[in-house]
This record gives C-alpha cells, structure tokens and sequence, in this order.
C-alpha cells in the first residue's frame, strides 16, 4: 500500500507530516510512504519511505504556483493507495487523481488559513479578500470529495464550516518526553530561555527579546536562544543586528527551514520556554506544538495570558504567566526565583505527546481502507 502526503511551505522532515504523520503510518505492515514537500538536507534513511521535493529549499511565488503541477506527476507516477493533503495549495490536484484513478483522499487540516490571511497585517485588504476567497472555494468545493478530516486543532471542529462529520482531531502534541521532577531556580547561576519555532512578529519575538533584555539588566545570569526559521528578511537583518550588540541573544535561525533535531537540541539544552505570541484571532483558540514540547521536557514556561493554554500548564504547575505588553521585570524576576515548578504530579505526562494517541490515529486511517 502506497501513501502520498504531501505539502508545499513544509520541509520533508516536517515534524507534523514527517516525524508523526509518516512514522505512524510506516508502522502499519506492507506500507511504503511517499513525503511530496520542500527541499531540505540531511534527510533520514528508512526502509519504505520516499522523500520527493516540490519545492525548492528557497520559495518564490513561481514556485509556489508550480508545485501543484508537480504534485499530480507524482501522484502518477507513484499510483497511490491514499492521499494525505497537508495544504490547501494540493488539494486540487489530489481531487483530479482522486477522479480519475480513484484512492483514499484526507486532508490533514494544519491551519484555518482564512483567519491566518484576516490577521495578517501585511496583506493590503483586497488582496485578503481574494486571498480569503479562494481558499474558502477551493476548501468547500473539495470537501465533498475528501474521506475523512484530520484536525490539528481542537478547535478547527467548530471555525471551520467545510468540515464533515466525518473528522478525528490530531493535535500537535509532542514526539519529545523525560521524567518531569519538581524544581526551582533558587540557586541557578545561569537561566536559559529559549525561543523556538516560526520566528516572527506575530509569534512574539521582539516581546520575547524586551523581556530578555530587561531581565539580564536586572541580572546577567540570563540569556536568550532563537531557533527557528523566519521568513521575513528584514526581521531577520533586525535580529541579525541586535544579537551583535546583545551576546547574551544567541541566534540558531534562518529564512530556510530549520532541521527538526537542531531544535530539539536548543529546547534539551535551555531551562526555560517562552510563549509570547500577540493576542491575535488566529492563535487564541489554538494550542501552540512547542507548549507541549516544552511541558513534555519538563521546561518551565514564560506564557502570554490564555485562558486554554493556562489550563493545559496547571496541570503541571509549569507556567508564569503574564501580559507582554504590561509587566514589571523585577516581579517576573522575582517570580522566577522564588517559584517551585512542576511541583504536581496528579497528571500523566505522557498525554503531552503524539504516541498517547497513535493507535488512534493509525486505527483512523485503517477504517478508511476498503473491507
């Protein structure tokens, strides 16, 4: 049995389609794995699974428009028993295969990229509009056709009015997990925060770095790691600049994306995680993949106010939490000192990752199959 996921804007070792998706579904017997997505390097080598680039590591607007067309001459080539479409940009090229040769089709819903595109500040308002559009077309018209939904996101159940009944909610937990102890920064010399993931404005990196900065003034014992990608070149240039003048900000980032174990390495290596995303539409309802994998590694974590994403930390006492754009360093400091993280135990830990729930997940795609 040969299954096709495919993305456009993902590496091929995405965490999502790759580390979860595609190494859940290889365990199922006789099946072989074909990952359609962007290019990057050091790709791993296993037996029955195919990495196939549709796009280059670079990305420009031609590329984009051509890696639909690429998509369907893999999917001819390879003959697919099903298809899992991890963005949009493919599912009408999955549709046309799914007619004229017949397979499986799920659409492996990572974001409600119409609200990304509303809350998108660079975006000029007709461009959102056609934009919202033709994504709201390309999604309901395609939905009729698609067997079966997975969701990222609680919360895509009710946002997204395209979806069927005939969905089952994948969250973005974590592929990472230790042995969680209660401990304190009472007597640490050094604190490492890290920030990890899309780097961005609207993620929260420029709050992440005021808080960083006001904290190593108040005591030099702290310090700062970035990993991640960002896309932005003048974000990027701007960060470049301020770690010159900051060597307490050390940067592990690019406008590329990065390779997954060179963040799992940051995260391992740092004390301390922050969640600083601004309070958008977009990212309010959503549980953010480094929460779980900070909470997963026992990380403590500096966390914008969210009432969901509270939720989820107190059950593990993990969290200060906090408004970005109204504190006063000297509590946060304070607070850091002086507070006994994860000092409960009530709660299982490993409902944080992705394999409390594969058998689930693998069982999803099995029902799809033909009896």
């Amino acid at each position: 049995m040969k299954i096709v996921i495919g993305s456009v804007l993902k590496p091929l070792t995405d965490v999502r389609h790759y580390h979860k998706i595609a190494l859940s579904l290889l365990k199922i017997p006789a099946s072989q794995v074909y990952i359609l997505a962007r290019c990057t390097t050091n790709l791993p080598v296993k037996d029955n699974l195919h990495f196939k680039s549709i796009t280059p590591a670079s990305v420009s607007l031609i590329n984009r428009l051509s890696a639909p067309y690429k998509f369907l001459y893999y999917l001819f080539k390879v003959a697919p028993t099903a298809i899992v479409v991890c963005t949009h940009e493919l599912l009408l090229p999955a549709l046309f295969y799914k007619w004229y040769k017949g397979c499986i089709l799920i659409y492996d819903v990572q974001e409600n990229y119409r609200l990304n595109i509303k809350s998108n500040s660079t975006y000029n308002p007709l461009l959102k509009r056609i934009l919202a559009f033709t994504v709201k077309t390309k999604e309901r018209l395609s939905s009729q056709f698609v067997n079966c939904f997975w969701l990222a996101e609680q919360c895509y159940k009710t946002e997204l009015s395209f979806v069927s009944d005939n969905n089952e909610v994948f969250e973005n937990k974590s592929i990472l997990s230790k042995e969680i102890r209660p401990f304190s920064f009472r007597n640490k010399e050094i604190v490492r925060f890290v920030f990890s993931g899309t780097i961005a404005e609207e993620t929260g990196i420029n709050e992440a770095i005021t808080l960083i900065t006001k904290l190593h003034k108040l005591d030099p014992k702290y310090s700062l790691t970035i990993v991640g990608c960002c896309h932005d070149p003048q974000l990027l240039r701007i960060l470049n600049e301020k770690a010159t003048v900051k060597p307490y900000i050390k940067l592990k980032i690019n406008n590329e994306p990065i390779n997954y174990e060179s963040v799992i390495k940051e995260i391992q290596n740092s004390d301390l995680g922050i969640i600083s995303y601004r309070q958008q539409e977009n990212f309010n309802n959503k549980v953010p993949t480094k929460l779980y994998e900070y909470l997963s590694l026992g990380l403590p974590v500096i966390l914008q106010g969210n009432e969901k994403w509270e939720k989820i930390c107190n059950r593990y006492d993990a969290a200060i939490v906090m408004d970005f754009t109204d504190y006063d360093p000297e509590i946060i400091h304070q607070f850091i000192q002086e507070k006994v993280f994860y000092s409960t135990s009530a709660t299982d830990p490993s409902e944080l990752t992705w394999f409390s729930g594969e058998n689930d997940f693998i069982n999803s795609f099995l029902a799809l199959l033909p009896k």
